[in-house]
């Protein structure tokens, strides 16, 4: 995960564990959003642990704009 650290990236989750599904299929919806949210918590947590960002404007400060 380090190797993402300067890029600006959005979790996106596309996947149900089986065990959480109407179906056992990683495509199949929550049968308790509640605890497909707590999974969700859980995974950011673990993968994307909390670190403190640089506002735009300082990012923008590191850009060239020169053409």
């Amino acid at each position: 995960m380090e190797a993402l650290a300067e890029f600006d990236v959005t979790v996106t989750f596309c996947f149900t564990p089986e065990h959480l599904g109407l179906q056992p299929h990683h495509t199949s919806p929550p049968i308790n959003i509640d605890e497909y949210a707590e999974f969700c918590v859980r995974m950011v947590k673990r993968y994307a642990p909390a670190f403190q960002t640089s506002t735009l404007s300082e990012r923008e400060e590191k850009v060239n704009f020169s053409r």
